[in-house]
């Protein structure tokens, strides 16, 4: 009787301690990847006179870019830095400032570095824009300066922003949703994914729109005359001309209320 007790508290003892070792190794687990997802966050802000005809250009690599309008005649930069805390020092952002030209360009220093820059950018509605990133999205709002903006793997978002003369990405959707849209000539253009433009008013002259994994809405003033295939639709509303094309996607061209 003793022997089997023995024998029972023996295996009692040995499953409390690989029940244990268990617990501990799956606890350890979790907190490892916990430590691994945990970012660490740096911002640096500056605020810098600014002409309200000036041009600003900004460039990261892995990282969004916020640009929005203000009444004041300076622009103020938020910097945001993600990641490892001891990558942080092998990613900089060399600057450019004056009164007329902004110019904020992210360089990685080091390979593999896990580290992202993003801007959260207000300046002057009237200021040119040239955005660029690689991985990460664009969005412009209340900007009526000249605006171009280009992505590899990001959507691109301009809101009341009628001068929009170039947007491109690759792996990425793009919108476009204004009261009035006044680009002399614009194109917008995406490989894989869609592409949605919304005016009330138009006085731009050529707009294209060009996807070829995506499809392409576009609503714009009446009366509008379209004429094409389900791929490839010329069409005109008042005196613009809108050239729209997708390869494997659908198109939709709808008029719209002037005064929605």
């Amino acid at each position: 009787m003793k022997g089997i007790i023995f024998m029972l508290s023996l295996t009692l003892t040995l499953v409390l301690l690989i029940g244990g070792g268990i617990y501990y190794s799956v606890n350890n687990a979790g907190q490892e990847i916990k430590h691994l997802l945990a970012q660490d966050v740096e911002e640096t802000t500056k605020t810098v006179s600014f002409n309200p005809q000036g041009t600003l250009s900004a460039s990261t690599l892995n990282g969004s870019i916020s640009i929005t309008a203000h009444d004041e005649p300076t622009l103020t930069i938020i910097i945001i830095k993600k990641g490892h805390k001891e990558d942080f020092s092998f990613v900089t952002v060399e600057e450019s400032l004056t009164e007329n030209q902004a110019t904020f360009n992210c360089i990685y220093k080091k390979n593999n570095c896990n580290v992202s820059i993003s801007y959260e950018i207000a300046l002057p509605k009237t200021a040119t824009i040239i955005g660029t990133t690689t991985n990460g999205e664009i969005k412009v709002t209340d900007i009526t300066g000249a605006t171009s903006l280009q992505s590899v793997n990001g959507s691109l978002h301009g809101n009341n922003t009628p001068n929009l003369t170039s947007a491109k990405t690759v792996n990425g959707s793009i919108s476009l949703n204004t009261n009035l849209f006044s680009a002399t000539v614009s194109t917008m253009q995406t490989t894989n994914g869609s592409i949605f433009f919304h005016a009330d008013q138009l006085e731009a002259k050529i707009i294209t729109l060009q996807s070829t994994n995506g499809s392409i809405t576009a609503e714009v003033p009446s009366p509008l005359k379209t004429e094409g295939t389900n791929q490839n639709l010329s069409c005109t509303s008042g005196t613009t001309s809108i050239q729209a094309s997708t390869t494997n996607g659908s198109l939709s061209m709808r008029p719209i209320a002037k005064n929605k």
